[in-house]
């Protein structure tokens, strides 16, 4: 396949797609994610803890994907901050359910719509597969946008004015 542009990239919050409806982190969900989104050839920066998993995920990670480990002992949101920010420079989107990630931005460079538009969520279908929530903004490489959307939603406005 060839691109025209750049595919976006897709920035995931690894700590947040690992969560689970029983409390304990899920690093299997998260790898779904992270496979998701190389099946359809977007490229993925996964941002987690380094505490999070063990090291033969993080190989399997690093086939497929790069891998930011963030040391969150001081500030357990860093990993958070480190997700927009690497999601700032790729212009790309980021994967979370987390609707208040603009809480951690600071000056002009982005805002609460930029994280919205942004944001791409997620859930697990009853069969255990990821299931995006894309943002209206979203766009997919020229070519996959049925593979892409395939099961997948879009957002609704989430940006209270």
């Amino acid at each position: 396949m060839t691109y025209k542009t750049r595919p976006p990239s897709v920035v995931i919050d690894g700590q947040n797609a690992a969560r689970s409806k029983n409390g304990k982190a899920c690093w299997n969900h998260v790898k779904l994610a992270v496979l998701h989104f190389c099946e359809i050839q977007i490229p993925v920066i996964l941002v987690m803890p380094h505490w999070g998993a063990d090291i033969e995920f993080k190989k399997e990670i690093r086939k497929v994907a790069k891998l930011q480990l963030v040391d969150t002992e001081n500030d357990s949101e860093f990993d958070d901050k480190v997700v927009l920010g690497l999601c700032l420079v790729e212009d790309g989107y980021y994967v979370s359910n987390d609707k208040h990630m603009y809480k951690h931005l600071k000056g002009d460079l982005a805002d609460r719509a930029w994280c919205a538009n942004g944001r791409i969520g997620f859930h697990f279908n009853e069969e255990g597969v990821f299931v995006p929530h894309y943002p209206e903004s979203w766009h997919s490489p020229e070519g996959d946008v049925g593979k892409a959307m395939d099961g997948a939603t879009t957002n609704g406005k989430e940006v209270r004015k």
